[in-house]
């Protein structure tokens, strides 16, 4: 499924980041090293399912 990330002011402060699915499910303050995880392990196994953030 499609992510969008977002930084801005905030996340530039906090060293985190945003995460938007198209289904519309927000998480708020992930650091990178959260979301680069589960998406690299997505990348390297060829899964095609969500990622759960």
């Amino acid at each position: 499924m499609p992510l969008i990330l977002t930084i801005g002011e905030k996340e530039k402060e906090t060293g985190t980041l945003s995460v938007r699915t198209l289904d519309g499910k927000v998480k708020l303050g992930l650091s990178p090293a959260d979301f680069v995880t589960p998406v690299q392990k997505h990348i390297k196994k060829r899964i095609l399912d969500d990622i759960v953030l």
